[in-house]
């Protein structure tokens, strides 16, 4: 019988090492995530003054002011 638990300590010391590189690897792909998020955050406000330029207010403000 070919049993693989419990692991050698070996095994385990490989193990946590290579979930330590997944840590490293995910916190740094969250910190991309973030960035770029905060990049389009602020596209977003720039398309919404852009926006707001061409049709001379945004269309809730601009039926709000003829009542």
């Amino acid at each position: 019988m070919n049993n693989q638990y419990p692991k050698p300590r070996w095994d385990l010391e490989n193990d946590i090492i290579r979930f330590e590189e997944m840590i490293i690897v995910y916190e740094q792909e969250i910190k991309q995530l973030e960035e770029d998020k905060a990049a389009l955050k602020e596209e977003i406000i720039f398309l919404r003054e852009q926006l707001e330029y061409k049709t001379n207010g945004l269309p809730n403000t601009f039926i709000n002011n003829k009542e």
